[in-house]
C-alpha cells in the first residue's frame, strides 16, 4: 500500500513538472513573439516619409527636356501672385486705348475715371485705391504690344503683383506677371527640369519647351502633351517643392505682333489642361 502511494506521488510530481516546462515554452514564444512585433514596429517607423517637392528619378523622366530659357530669366522665373483683398481697382483698357478706372468692393462699384487716353497710364495710377487688388481688362481686340507696355507701366509705377485678365472664361480669368528681373548673380545657376514654357512665335506656331507643337489654329496637339505630362506627376507624385500639390506651373512667352485675343484663347485651352497658376513673360519681348 505504502508503495503504491510513494508511486502515485511520484506521477503527481512528474505531471507537475512537465505543466512547468510547457508553461515556461509557451511564455517565452510569446515574449518572443511580442518582441518581434515591437522591432518590426519601430523599424518602419523609422524608415523617412516621401516628402513634397522631390520628384522620384522616374518622375523626371517623364518630363520634358530642359527648356532653353534665356540665362537672366533663369534666377527670376516665378509667378508674382498678388494676394486676394477686398477692394477691387480695375483698369479697363478700351479698343480705342482709352482707360476707365472703375473701384470694386463687395457691396458697391463706382467708375473714379470714366475715359483718358492711355498716354495718362502713370497719372491715373496715383488714383488706385490703397491696399487693392489692381486687375488689367484689356480689350480682346488690342494686339499684345499694347498690352504689355501696359504691364511695364503697372508693375513699375506700383511695385507690385497685377492681376491681368486674359481670358473668355470669366470664372477663371486671371493670368500673372512675372516680377521684375533682378540682375543675375550666379553664372552657373541650371533650368528646373520641370519647368514649362509654351513660346507662340509671330507666324503663330507653338514650341513647349523644346519641343514643336503645332499652330494657334489647331492646339490639340499642345493640348494632348500637356494633358499627358500633368497625368504622369500626378502618377508619380511631383510636388510643387514646400507643397502637397502637384507641379503644374506654367509659363507663357507670346510675340508682341499677335492679336490680345489669341493670347487669352491659348491661355483659355492651356487651364483646360490642369496648368496652373500661369504666369506671362514680358521681360523678353523684343519691342
Amino acid at each position: 500500500m505504502k508503495r503504491k502511494l510513494k508511486e502515485n506521488g511520484s506521477f503527481r510530481s512528474s505531471d507537475a513538472n512537465n505543466s512547468s516546462v510547457r508553461f515556461l515554452v509557451v511564455t517565452m514564444a510569446i515574449s518572443l513573439f511580442l518582441l518581434f512585433c515591437v522591432i518590426s514596429t519601430n523599424a518602419q517607423n523609422r524608415k523617412p516619409s516621401k516628402k513634397p517637392g522631390k520628384p522620384s528619378k522616374k518622375s523626371l523622366i517623364l518630363t520634358p527636356l530642359e527648356p532653353q530659357i534665356p540665362l537672366d530669366l533663369i534666377q527670376n522665373l516665378s509667378v508674382c501672385v498678388p494676394q486676394k483683398k477686398d477692394t477691387l481697382s480695375i483698369l479697363v483698357l478700351n479698343s480705342d486705348s482709352n482707360l476707365k478706372l472703375i473701384i470694386q468692393t463687395k457691396d458697391s462699384s463706382k467708375t473714379l475715371i470714366e475715359s483718358a487716353p492711355i498716354s495718362s497710364l502713370e497719372q491715373v495710377l496715383t488714383k488706385i485705391e490703397k491696399n487693392s487688388t489692381v486687375i488689367l481688362r484689356s480689350d480682346p481686340g488690342l494686339t499684345f504690344s499694347t498690352v504689355v507696355d501696359s504691364l511695364y507701366t503697372i508693375r513699375k509705377t506700383l511695385d507690385e503683383c497685377v492681376n491681368i485678365e486674359a481670358s473668355v472664361n470669366k470664372k477663371e480669368s486671371y493670368v500673372y506677371i512675372l516680377p521684375e528681373p533682378k540682375p543675375l548673380t550666379n553664372l552657373n545657376v541650371k533650368p528646373n527640369p520641370l519647368t514649362l514654357l509654351v513660346t507662340v512665335k509671330a507666324n503663330k506656331y507653338l514650341a513647349l519647351n523644346n519641343a514643336d507643337e503645332g499652330t494657334l489654329s489647331d492646339l490639340s496637339k499642345i493640348k494632348k502633351h500637356l494633358r499627358s505630362i500633368f497625368q504622369a506627376r500626378i502618377d508619380n507624385g511631383v510636388f510643387r517643392e514646400g507643397t502637397n500639390e502637384i507641379e503644374s506651373t506654367l509659363y507663357v512667352k507670346a510675340d508682341r505682333s499677335l492679336p490680345f485675343n489669341q493670347v487669352a484663347l491659348l491661355i483659355d485651352a492651356l487651364k483646360e489642361c490642369g496648368a496652373s497658376p500661369i504666369g506671362l513673360i514680358i521681360d523678353t519681348l523684343e519691342q
